[in-house]
């Protein structure tokens, strides 16, 4: 479930920023992130079909509407992209890395967990957070 073309950090706004901060939430809490257990994620109809196919389950991830997609730092917003495609997008960037064979998308049953840069990047975002900063106006 991962986008051919990565977005740059760079150009990453909330939608990113968040997706990071409940990740490494996760990371911390379990070791790793197993996608089919994590159902809070913005999922389009795409994703959210494959992962109730894919796991015979109601993968409980909030479902978006056409009109949706993830809202870049400059206000912009790429259509068509949601949370599953940010994973993507964090893969690409080496904050994360697929710890399952996953054959280079994330999909139902991929297992992530963050690379050293990505720990770093979190914890510069926790910093960014609690001196009053936002997911919205992170800047790394």
């Amino acid at each position: 479930m991962m986008r051919e073309d990565p977005i740059p950090m760079d150009k990453w706004g909330k939608d990113h920023w968040s997706t990071l901060a409940y990740l490494e939430t996760v990371c911390v809490e379990k070791q790793e992130f197993e996608v089919v257990t994590n159902p809070h994620m913005r999922s389009k109809r795409r994703h959210f079909r494959i992962l109730a196919q894919e796991t015979h389950t109601d993968p409980c991830a909030i479902p978006m509407s056409r009109e949706h997609g993830t809202l870049l730092f400059d206000g912009s917003m790429v259509e068509n992209h949601d949370d599953w495609d940010c994973l993507g997008d964090m893969i690409g960037a080496g904050l994360i890395f697929p710890t399952s064979d996953c054959h280079g998308e994330v999909g139902p049953y991929s297992r992530l967990k963050l690379s050293e840069a990505g720990q770093k990047m979190a914890a510069a975002l926790r910093r960014h957070k609690s001196a009053g900063g936002n997911f919205g106006n992170f800047k790394p």
